[in-house]
């Protein structure tokens, strides 16, 4: 009986183990994502997506105003101290309170809806990857040959989109000044 006990106790315990993720084995979807070249921006001003802890520490007891915004969906907005850039964070859907799985950065003369935003005390929204309202495509050379790359007149934009990985990421540039970052991970 005893022995039984064990066993059930062992077996348990790597069950355990192995729900909890303890496994240092890849995900799949992780293991395609090393495999592709891309810049997989995941963070404004420590804003991270799917990650509802970045934004409860960054907004530190203040409340997020959800409202439904055309062509964004239920989103929260932030501008910075000049109110010249507006952050849209798109809510999760499937995800927990406070979860974002989709963010734009623009331009204030590029968002153009009557909505309220959260002033945040900041010059810039920088992305995790350098990414800042009015900066070159410079930024961009050491990991855009995993992007597509559309030129339309004075505009240039760089975009990734891989059926097999479920992220989508854009950088509009006019005049070779960045208006528009965006990045979101798609539903698969």
């Amino acid at each position: 009986m005893k022995m039984i006990f064990r066993f059930l106790y062992i077996l348990a315990f790597m069950l355990l183990m192995t729900a909890c993720g303890c496994s240092k084995k890849d995900t799949p979807l992780q293991a395609r994502r090393d495999n592709i070249d891309v810049p997989f921006d995941t963070a404004v001003n420590d804003f991270v997506l799917d990650d509802t802890i970045s934004f409860l520490k960054m907004l530190r007891g203040r409340n997020m105003v959800v409202q439904q915004i055309p062509h964004y969906g239920e989103a929260t907005v932030f501008c910075n101290a000049e109110g010249t850039e507006y952050f849209v964070a798109r809510i999760n859907y499937g995800g927990y309170k406070g979860q974002y799985d989709a963010f734009w950065v623009m331009d204030s003369s590029v968002f153009r809806n009557d909505v309220a935003a959260l002033r945040l005390p900041v010059r810039n929204f920088l992305s995790s990857r350098g990414a800042r309202i009015g900066a070159d495509a410079s930024f961009l050379e050491s990991y855009t040959s995993g992007m597509n790359k559309q030129i339309l007149g004075d505009t240039l934009v760089y975009f990734f989109s891989e059926p097999s990985y479920p992220y989508y990421c854009e950088y509009i540039f006019v005049r070779n000044n960045l208006i528009r970052y965006s990045f979101n991970y798609l539903d698969p």
